[in-house]
């Protein structure tokens, strides 16, 4: 997606400029959530950290943050740096740590 956006920065601007900016980014927002909905309805037996929903806005409103942040700045870092980034950092967020991980957070903030 990120390469996508890249490729048409151009009609990035013109789709998020002016007052048809807030229909065209809701549109884009509606079919990420649904991919997002998608892709987690594929994994439903894992354990969720949150409820699906939440998980789907938490992740759809991350992107569109960081796309526009990205795009703004003229699509630097590459596309597949900045998919990187954001990839581990929403796995990380959403996805449960394992217990031993789990317990060790929880001894370290314990300690604090």
């Amino acid at each position: 997606m990120f390469e996508h956006a890249r490729d048409h920065l151009e009609l990035y601007r013109a789709l998020a400029g002016g007052r048809g900016g807030a229909i065209s980014l809701g549109g884009i927002r509606q079919i990420l959530s649904d991919l997002v909905r998608g892709e987690l309805a594929a994994s439903a037996g894992a354990e969720e950290a949150a409820p699906r929903e939440f998980v789907v806005q938490y992740v759809v409103g991350a992107y569109m943050a960081v796309l526009t942040w990205w795009l703004d700045r003229g699509a630097k870092p590459p596309p597949m740096q900045v998919d990187a980034m954001f990839r581990r950092l929403a796995i990380d967020g959403i996805l449960p740590q394992p217990l031993e991980r789990r317990l060790t957070i929880a001894s370290e903030v314990s300690n604090r």
